[in-house]
């Protein structure tokens, strides 16, 4: 359950750190309890550490901002408040004409909400029938749009989940593009498809998924791929990334 509390207690003041963090570790395993189960204990709490410390770069130490900040890393990648995709969000954590946290938590709670709402559905139905599209899409169609121009990849997400496109500016798109395509080079996954698959994961799980601790079966399978070709590691991120799409879309149809 999203929430902000108004009981404006500060994590680092006035509550035990290990407590607040136990708590958290309880709460994730409730708010996404499918994710919970794909990522170990131990990790979870690594990314509740990382959004304690990142809130607090925000000026966020009260329970309810601090908890929803760590919701918002569930819900939209671990780096959201750096994501392109969601330029807007990082503009209200660094909103300078608005000292109160509590605030500018309750401006980003409105944003984020009326923003997932529109992009997935009332009932998810968008989000859906994007995953829809997205499972039937195979392998040879990333390896054959790989070195397509930027505005292309937005034309062809429209064409499978035009609600979140719609929701993100063209310049947003244009710098997730040469991120993914970075961080392709950097892993010498660039050809073979490699940057379709990178920006489709980005689009999907964040800009920073390829490091994030909850996708681990990104980093295990660039960290498994000693002596393997790129076509292959391509193919096994793009097996992967289906994998994840027809189980999302299994939990949301139940």
């Amino acid at each position: 359950m999203l929430t902000i509390r108004k009981d404006q207690v500060k994590v680092f003041e006035e509550q035990k750190l290990i407590t607040f963090v136990d708590e958290m570790v309880k709460h994730i395993s409730e708010f996404t309890p499918e994710q919970f189960k794909i990522i170990k204990e131990p990790d979870i709490r690594k990314i509740i550490a990382l959004g304690i410390k990142r809130a607090d770069n925000y000026g966020l130490t009260f329970r309810g901002p601090v908890r929803f900040y760590l919701e918002m890393m569930f819900m939209v990648g671990s780096d959201f408040d750096t994501d392109p995709q969601y330029y807007w969000i990082r503009e209200i954590l660094v909103n300078n004409h608005e000292k109160n946290q509590m605030k500018r938590a309750d401006l980003l709670y409105d944003k984020v909400i009326g923003f997932l709402d529109k992009m997935m559905g009332e009932n998810y139905e968008y989000e859906i029938g994007a995953l829809k599209k997205f499972v039937k899409i195979p392998f040879d169609d990333f390896q054959a749009f790989n070195h397509e121009e930027p505005v292309k990849f937005v034309v062809k997400l429209k064409e499978i989940f035009p609600e979140k496109v719609k929701l993100i500016n063209e310049r947003a798109f244009l710098q997730l593009h040469e991120h993914a395509l970075t961080v392709a080079r950097k892993y010498g996954i660039a050809d073979d498809g490699g940057i379709a698959i990178s920006f489709s994961l980005m689009f999907t799980f964040g800009h920073g998924c390829y490091t994030d601790l909850q996708y681990p079966w990104i980093a295990n399978t660039l960290n498994g791929s000693a002596g393997i070709s790129a076509v292959e590691i391509n193919h096994r991120l793009y097996a992967k990334m289906m994998i994840f799409f027809e189980q999302a879309l299994k939990n949301l149809q139940n």
